[in-house]
């Protein structure tokens, strides 16, 4: 995940971002580690792209295809598998035709 550029995290990049931050957890109190680890283990138990370079490269190719970094945020955090599912997850992803929708899909669903 690009430390420079701010916009929208997926669960993906959430979980790896965390997961830098890991190491200097150790050193807080209980509370704060035992919220810590809840977010960090829900963000394992839902990651779909394992490797940052992998969602660099993900959110790249869908913002060449027209989706915003909202868009990225909740396309790469759902993995909707359907044009249909698409329109319904993301109502602003309407303005892009069929075949854009479906190489959205194809496109997430290669990384996961």
């Amino acid at each position: 995940m690009s430390q420079n550029t701010s916009h929208p995290l997926t669960i993906s990049e959430a979980f790896h971002h965390l997961a830098e931050q890991r190491p200097r957890i150790v050193k807080k109190d209980v509370k704060f580690r035992r919220i810590f680890e809840n977010t960090y283990d829900y963000c394992q138990q839902h990651t779909r792209v394992s490797s940052t370079s992998l969602m660099e490269n993900l959110r790249t190719s869908l913002v060449e295809l027209g989706l915003s970094e909202d868009e990225v945020a909740i396309v790469a955090s759902l993995f909707p598998q359907s044009v249909d599912e698409i329109r319904i997850l993301v109502d602003s992803l309407g303005r892009l035709d069929e075949q854009t929708l479906i190489k959205v899909i194809n496109k997430i669903n290669s990384v996961s």
